[in-house]
């Protein structure tokens, strides 16, 4: 991957001092056959033309393109690039580009672009860029990004407007939804990244220490933006004089009322560990908590609320099914394998943002 990065930066130095001319002065033809450049129709004047056609054997090195271009190895174009383009290692555009890009390797739109774009390793913008691009490994944006970004690494470094889908997304800003196991932001006011960890600067970060009927001490760890947070639970009880511990994971948001009132509506799922046995079956609680905050201070927050409560377990006790006491049920359906209960409970505690 370096060496790959190295060569293309190499490449555009050298391609766009040998090459450089005003695009606005290219001459047009229908066609241009290249072997290997300079040996081609276009000969040593290649970089002069513009082509509705493009076959590049090996490679080739031309002004333009409003059509059709493919080479085995790669294609290189100093002016615009218009239309649909194949290469089987790389497709490098200086010019304003748009159209349907395919490559092997990667793409490399080095001014602004709408277009279509697919690579095996790497889709690679210098500016403002319109429409989808999708990657191997990484997708990476100079200017603002309007459209759909999918592939494991997406960078952005002006303004997403749209959609990113990847396992780590790196944004200056979002204006969108970004949907990774990683967000990075600088601003996220606009947008929604939805992930495990979401690091926004100036975000939403939040530890809450609370109580409830079935998980008497709860330990909360919030981080992202108020309109969409991911939720770190941890938390201690007992059942028959044995410990209980709990390790959860959920999302949420914060909704302003005035200046001191707002409402938490969270979601999350926990992991439930009786009389230290870490290994063991489907142990669940799952609860959709609705919460009124008052600020005393910018930071400091007291609440409480309702709670619906959903638990399934395989655990049998000496008392039966499950591990937490549970104060009465709304609903429960219990077989020879599991048991299911519900009930609404009441949460309270307080809250320390940072």
């Amino acid at each position: 991957m370096k060496n790959l990065l190295i060569f293309i930066t190499l490449f555009y130095l050298q391609s766009t001092s040998l090459f450089s001319q005003n695009t606005d002065t290219l001459s047009h033809k229908k066609a241009q056959f290249t072997f290997a450049y300079p040996v081609g129709s276009n000969g040593i004047n290649s970089t002069k033309y513009s082509n509705n056609v493009s076959f590049n054997v090996l490679y080739g090195l031309n002004g333009g393109f409003q059509g059709v271009e493919m080479a085995s190895l790669f294609n290189y174009n100093q002016g615009n690039a218009s239309g649909v383009q194949l290469g089987g290692i790389l497709n490098f555009n200086t010019g304003v580009s748009s159209g349907l890009f395919l490559s092997g390797i990667t793409n490399y739109l080095g001014s602004n672009s709408r277009s279509w774009q697919f690579a095996g390793i790497s889709n690679i913008g210098r500016g403002s860029a319109k429409g989808v691009s999708v990657s191997g490994t990484f997708n990476f944006n100079l200017g603002t990004y309007e459209g759909v970004q999918i592939s494991p690494i997406n960078i952005v470094q002006d303004t997403v407007k749209g959609f990113q889908l990847g396992v780590v997304n790196i944004d200056r800003k979002l204006e969108g939804f970004g949907f990774g196991v990683i967000n990075i932001l600088q601003n996220g006011e606009s947008g929604i990244p939805f992930g495990v960890i979401n690091i926004v600067k100036k975000g939403y970060y939040a530890l809450e220490i609370s109580t409830g009927e079935a998980i008497y001490s709860n330990l909360t760890f919030k981080m992202g933006v108020e309109k969409l947070y991911t939720i770190f639970k941890a938390g201690y009880s007992q059942f028959n004089s044995e410990p209980i511990y709990s390790t959860g994971l959920g999302f949420g948001t914060l909704i302003s009322l005035a200046d001191k009132h707002k409402v938490s509506i969270d979601l999350s799922s926990s992991h439930l560990i009786y009389d230290n046995k870490w290994e063991s079956d489907l142990n669940l609680l799952n609860k959709a908590d609705v919460n009124y905050q008052y600020y005393i201070n910018e930071a400091l927050s007291l609440y409480i609320g309702p709670s619906i409560n959903a638990y399934i377990t395989q655990i049998v006790t000496e008392e039966g099914f499950g591990t937490i006491n549970i104060p009465y049920s709304l609903f429960s359906r219990e077989n020879a394998s599991h048991k299911f209960t519900m009930w609404a409970g009441l949460n309270a505690g307080f809250s320390y943002r940072f």
